[in-house]
């Protein structure tokens, strides 16, 4: 007897700021399926003149996280909506590296 396997796909939230401001903060319906070859979410933000961008998107894999500039973060996730946010490890860097600037110029 044939036996086939249902696949799922991973979902990732796919949007740009640039041209849909819900990316900032997305709902669920901007979660889509991946093509079957992505392994992984991404999500990019950066901060310009104040402005905050976020791209989020499907990746083809995993990759080190990348959070070493201030005013911008790459970070990567292989669960479904798991790029809705940025991990709390890349957050607590950002934070942790925030706090020291205050220090340094306030003390």
């Amino acid at each position: 007897m044939l036996q086939i396997k249902n696949i799922s796909s991973l979902k990732c939230f796919e949007c740009q700021s640039y041209n849909d401001e819900n990316c900032l903060n997305p709902d669920s319906n901007l979660l889509k399926s991946c093509p079957t070859h992505y392994v992984a979410c991404a999500i990019y933000r950066s901060i310009d003149s104040g402005k905050e961008a976020v791209i989020r998107s499907c990746a083809l894999k995993v990759l080190k996280d990348d959070c070493s500039d201030t005013s911008a973060c790459m970070a990567w996730c292989d669960s479904d909506g798991c790029n809705r946010s940025f991990k709390a490890k890349s957050s607590l860097v950002l934070i942790l590296f925030a706090f020291f600037i205050i220090l340094k110029f306030n003390f």
